[in-house]
């Protein structure tokens, strides 16, 4: 069972980069004033964004590259957060397993 879980949003933006909020900016996020909203992520860019954390953070990365783990599951679930603008976001988890299930 997994212990930890990784959520984030589901903008498709660059972590740390100023954005306006819809609060301020006529209801999107954008990184300039009424510039172009940002986009949403796709599943293919959500997966591609948790794989790169993953492969960023070192006890991560050690499990993945360990040669006596020979199973790995990954989950991603999205979300909507009230408290958030009912923004997407996602939960994404990942299991290892180094035994052959018994039969």
């Amino acid at each position: 069972m997994a212990e930890n879980t990784a959520q984030f949003s589901g903008l498709d933006y660059t972590s740390g980069k100023p954005v306006y909020s819809p609060q301020v900016n006529g209801g999107y996020f954008s990184y300039t004033h009424k510039g172009p909203p940002l986009p949403y992520r796709t599943y293919a860019s959500a997966a591609q964004h948790v794989v790169e954390q993953w492969m960023n953070s070192p006890g991560h990365q050690r499990n993945i590259l360990n040669p006596n783990l020979k199973y790995l599951g990954a989950g991603l679930s999205a979300f909507e957060k009230k408290s958030f603008y009912n923004m997407l976001y996602f939960n994404a988890t990942q299991n290892f397993s180094g035994a052959d299930r018994p039969r």
